[in-house]
């Protein structure tokens, strides 16, 4: 009998199709699992019906296919996909048929077309089988160029967009991408996300990610990722917007659910804590997240899950355990926490539990990929000592495939799936509305795989009438993107979703516009609507002023933008946009972490015309004070001297002269002060020959607040300000309250910056130290007394704080 079974297992990993496998598979769940209590955990495979799963995918006939890496961690058995099939409907797959082989590291498939899209480093590639045989037998490379590496690295996560293009993640590893039609035009997209359209032949960098295993969407179209120890982020910028700013500003990601203190965040498994080998500080906390997984099925809902919010799930096969994260989405950037504190919402006790990947089906279970595999770690990071005593590929021949239900079961509308087909619009438009969001996707993905560019009136009519119609916010949204992928969202439909009650659709309907931005789209939408994205600047809610300002800042760069709304229109509406009440009553403020992403978008926009963008800025009287200093920063060397001479810049920094002592650092004084001066510093031979300027900085030097007089020094010693030798002996005044020890830390710490720039000024006298006001002078006395050599008084100063001797 062994050997009879150990032959049924063989011929199915080999891929042979046939009947119900009756190897040694599991009987259920086995023991040592703990979930929460609301829910049930189920065997849906195991070996030999699956080997080493590391990614999963359902296509719209409800065929399940499984991409299995039996080779990792090298390259010798390279990667396979096969189709699992239920012969006996009993809920567990029993039957597998291979569909492609010798993929190399291949770790992400998705339904497209009539076939799989797969992440086969180098390539992209169409897989598709064309004779029925259940054997791909089409090949197709669509991109190529992507670096092989680390699996975990390497490109991974293809997922369809809202906006139907194709979102894949790059990992780290870099990508110098190219079509294959044309290798000579390569482009090098070091770390960045990317997104693609095949059909269009267009190929946009998102920016970086987290650059981990795994990428998710919202219900809403919001992007999560992960990474080992960053096990969620939010990526609130992509880099479209950001392409106008210096390298340095381009972060556009936030971390979520972050401790405070900084680290990866603390995980609870249950069984023995194993520990990385080159990390055993990590036992406690996340250090292989991976999978992160946004659910959408529609299932979940009032089944025990109080926290208000998206469930997020992430995978950690180091610690065998899945968290559950809740993720608020309500406001310019998400907000995140842990769901029941101090558990983790699937974990075991087997050492060998490897969930790698999480998959949400159409019939809204949560699907557990386990690679049951005795050593995740990649031996990259594994000292060869310890490598040498490992097994690295024990659990090789095994595998599983989970489903994690409500334990009062899946509702009746999900239960059964019998598929969607491509040749029934009327069923495909009625699904946009369904509860539960792969079904709802894969319903816009055929409707405009089938009947784009030219759908019937029919359709369209129909997409129109849900659009401004439909109960069901989401309903709406898949309307909104089906319309804009059917090329037929007109100026009117895109209008109604611009004034759509719910915030989450104004902001798609946002985004939806930027394809009216291409040269190649229908003019009617940009030419009417412009005034519009731009008025929505000043919405009630900060998700949606945050989208239009980016947005804004396309239409601004645009060469078809200016057709529709003047610059000065935008910036204008960009800048009171700035407003933290902008549109809201004080009960709505955006918190201080939304602020900076709205901050972020306005300098994205502003950057564009620096000079105008100041000056509005300061008329304005916003307190904006990161904005003023980036956008003063990027002011051009050459308008230099008349933007600081000009009655706006002379009168602010007038009114920070005049101002009380002690204003926090973020005030529109100090950051002017400071982007001036990193606009104007790496100029030698840079002087301000306008007088008007020398006069507020000689009040802001001799100010008493040693964090304004830092800044004017700063800015002084940039532009070549004159300053008298009584002036510069305030600067060793700062080195006296530095020196003080009676003083207090802080103070002592401005005091020491302001006397740091003291190396910009001629050398004090030989031998007479300050006579500085106030108490100061006893502190001066006693630094003069602990000398015991007559080195000159600023000498003495050095040796007291260990500074360079400023000359």
């Amino acid at each position: 009998m062994a050997v009879v079974a150990l032959a049924v297992a063989v011929l199915a990993i080999a891929g042979c199709g046939g009947p119900v496998l009756e190897g040694p598979e599991l009987e259920g769940v086995p023991a040592g699992f703990e979930l929460h209590p609301a829910f049930t955990l189920e065997l849906a495979a195991a070996e030999p019906v699956t080997v080493d799963p590391i990614d999963l995918a359902f296509d719209e006939r409800g065929r399940v296919f499984v991409l299995e890496l039996p080779g990792y961690p090298d390259m010798e058995r390279p990667a396979r996909i096969v189709e699992l099939a239920d012969r006996d409907d009993d809920g567990r797959w029993d039957e597998r048929r291979l569909f492609a082989d010798h993929l190399g590291m291949a770790d992400s498939i998705l339904p497209w077309r009539q076939g799989l899209l797969v992440a086969a480093p180098p390539h992209i590639v169409y897989l598709e089988d064309t004779d029925g045989d259940g054997r791909a037998d089409r090949r197709d490379v669509l991109l190529s160029g992507f670096a092989e590496g680390n699996p975990q690295h390497n490109v991974n996560a293809l997922r369809y967009g809202l906006d139907n293009w194709i979102y894949g993640v790059n990992g780290g590893n870099g990508a110098r991408v190219f079509w294959p039609e044309t290798p000579d035009e390569v482009r090098d997209i070091g770390q960045d996300d990317f997104r693609v359209d095949f059909d269009a032949r267009r190929f946009e960098r998102t920016g970086r990610g987290a650059g981990g295993f795994g990428m998710t969407f919202g219900p809403w179209g919001r992007a999560f990722g992960t990474h080992n120890l960053d096990h969620l982020s939010q990526v609130v910028v992509p880099r479209r917007y950001l392409e106008p700013l210096p390298a340095a500003w381009q972060n556009g990601r936030l971390r979520l659910a972050a401790p405070p203190e900084g680290g990866p965040a603390e995980l609870f498994p249950i069984g023995v804590r194993q520990t990385r080998p080159n990390h055993p500080e990590q036992s406690r906390s996340f250090s292989a997240a991976c999978s992160v997984t946004a659910y959408a099925g529609g299932a979940f809902e009032g089944v025990g899950l109080e926290e208000r919010g998206i469930q997020v799930f992430v995978a950690d096969p180091s610690a065998n355990v899945v968290h559950r994260a809740v993720v608020d989405t309500a406001g310019a950037a998400a907000q995140a926490g842990r769901g029941r504190p101090g558990v983790e919402f699937l974990a075991s006790t087997d050492p060998l539990f490897r969930p790698v990947n999480l998959m949400v089906g159409p019939d809204g279970a949560l699907y557990v990929l386990d690679m049951h595999r005795g050593v995740v770690e990649h031996p990259e990071w594994i000292p060869d000592r310890m490598e040498a005593e490992l097994d690295l590929y024990e659990g090789d021949d095994r595998g599983r495939i989970y489903r994690v239900v409500p334990a009062g079961g899946l509702p009746a509308e999900h239960r059964d799936f019998g598929g969607l087909e491509r040749s029934r619009p009327g069923e495909l438009l009625e699904t946009l509305s369904h509860s539960n969001r792969w079904r709802r996707l894969t319903a816009q993905r055929l409707l405009v795989e089938e009947l784009a560019p030219d759908p019937p009136e029919t359709v369209v009519q129909d997409l129109r009438e849900r659009l401004r119609d439909s109960r069901r916010p989401l309903g709406r949204l898949h309307a909104l993107w089906t319309l804009s992928g059917l090329g037929k969202l007109d100026g009117e439909s895109l209008g109604v979703a611009l004034d759509d009650p719910d915030a989450e659709l104004r902001r798609n309907a946002v985004l939806a516009f930027e394809e009216a931005l291409r040269a190649d789209a229908p003019a009617g939408p940009r030419l009417t609507l412009a005034p519009d994205v731009v008025t929505l600047t000043g919405d009630p809610d900060p998700g949606v002023r945050l989208q239009a300002m980016l947005t804004s800042g396309l239409l601004f760069r645009s060469e078809v933008g200016g057709e529709a709304v003047t610059r000065d229109a935008v910036m204008s509406a960009v800048v009171a946009g700035l407003n933290p009440l902008a549109g809201a009553a004080p009960a709505s403020a955006e918190s201080t972490t939304g602020q900076r992403w709205l901050r972020l978008a306005a300098v994205s926009v502003l950057a564009g015309d620096p000079v105008h963008s100041l000056e509005l800025l300061l008329r304005s009287g916003v307190a904006a004070g990161e904005v003023v200093e980036r956008i003063a920063t990027l002011l051009p060397t050459e308008r230099l001297g008349e933007v600081m001479a000009g009655d706006l810049v002379l009168r602010a920094l007038g009114d920070s002269a005049g101002g009380p002592a002690g204003r926090e650092p973020a005030g529109i004084g100090h950051a002017l002060l400071a982007g001036l001066t990193a606009a104007a510093t790496g100029d030698a031979d840079r002087t301000v020959e306008d007088s008007a300027l020398a006069r507020p900085l000689w009040r802001l030097r001799q100010s008493g607040d040693d964090v304004l007089a830092a800044a004017a020094w700063r800015l002084s010693a940039a532009v070549g300000v004159e300053a008298s030798a009584e002036e510069v002996g305030l600067l060793d005044c700062a080195g006296v309250r530095a020196a003080d020890p009676a003083g207090l830390l802080e103070e002592r710490l401005q005091a020491l910056a302001l006397f740091g720039l003291r190396r910009h000024w001629p050398p004090a006298s030989e031998d007479v130290a300050p006579r500085c006001p106030g108490a100061a002078n006893s502190a001066g006395d006693r630094a003069a007394e602990t000398a015991s050599a007559p080195e000159t008084w600023l000498e003495r100063m050095g040796a007291l704080l260990g500074a360079e001797q400023p000359g």
